[in-house]
C-alpha cells in the first residue's frame, strides 16, 4: 500500500518465449515459508489478449 492507502496494481511485463513470440504477464507474489526460510511465491498469469482487446477499443474510441 502506498501512503495514500491505494493498492498498487500488480507488475507487468513483456516475456519472449521459446518459439521467440512475447507474451505479457502479470505477476502476484505471496511470502510463504519454504524449507524454513523466508521465500516468495510468484504467480505470472498471461494477459496478452486482455491487452490485445484493451489497444484495439482503445484505437475504436479514438476513431469516434
Amino acid at each position: 500500500m502506498t501512503e495514500e492507502n491505494h493498492a498498487l496494481p500488480p507488475p507487468e511485463m513483456n516475456l519472449r518465449c521459446r518459439d521467440r513470440s512475447v507474451i505479457t504477464v502479470v505477476s502476484t507474489s505471496m511470502p510463504m515459508i519454504f524449507k524454513e526460510q523466508p521465500a516468495f511465491l510468484t504467480a505470472l498469469y498471461d494477459i496478452t489478449e486482455r491487452k490485445r482487446n484493451e489497444m484495439e477499443l482503445h484505437k475504436a474510441h479514438l476513431l469516434l
